[in-house]
């Protein structure tokens, strides 16, 4: 069976579903109130570049009873709501932060679209998907990753890379470490 779901300008097929909503997360029981997402670009800093050079954007699952985030990934901006439904099974099968697996009674998000998508694939689960425009917790997280400074070393000089990468080489193969 294949049922086709039109979230704005995409179409997913259920197909994914299989993938992203394994039997395994309705065995999981029921623990937590409520679970929080967004998805949103950074502004720069230290978290906000891949490092293929592509602009990244960050998916957060925060527990809002616990005040805990369950998962959190960095990826392409390109990529689907797909990769939101992915990081909320991981979130619920295998959080992050040492609390153990759980399954919320509410999720809450700050994108309809998302909304609308988690509605429907979630709607067997008994979960409650709504909508709320600001997120506290989640804000103040996005906030905090915005300050952080980016504190990568600069590149080395074209002019110091040839002869570093030599100099490495022979070190390499000395190998002082096999004494």
């Amino acid at each position: 069976m294949l049922t086709i779901i039109f979230v704005g300008p995409l179409f997913i097929y259920d197909i994914f579903l299989a993938l992203v909503y394994p039997a395994s997360v309705a065995a999981i029981t029921t623990d937590s109130e409520c679970l929080g997402s967004d998805r949103r670009p950074f502004n720069g800093g230290a978290l906000g570049e891949r490092e293929d050079g592509e602009a990244g954007e960050c998916i957060l699952w925060v527990d809002g009873t616990e005040g805990l985030v369950r998962s959190m990934d960095v990826i392409p901006e390109t990529s689907g709501m797909e990769t939101v439904v992915r990081t909320l099974i991981r979130a619920m099968e295998m959080p992050r932060s040492p609390a153990p697996p759980c399954r919320p009674k509410k999720i809450v998000v700050r994108n309809r679209e998302l909304q609308f998508l988690l509605r429907g694939i979630l709607q067997d689960l008994d979960i409650n998907v709504e909508y709320q425009a600001q997120l506290p917790l989640i804000d103040e997280l996005f906030r905090t990753f915005d300050s952080i400074d980016d504190r990568r070393p600069a590149p080395i000089p074209p002019p110091f890379d040839a002869p570093l990468k030599k100099l490495a080489r022979e070190i390499w193969h000395l190998a002082p470490g096999k004494c």
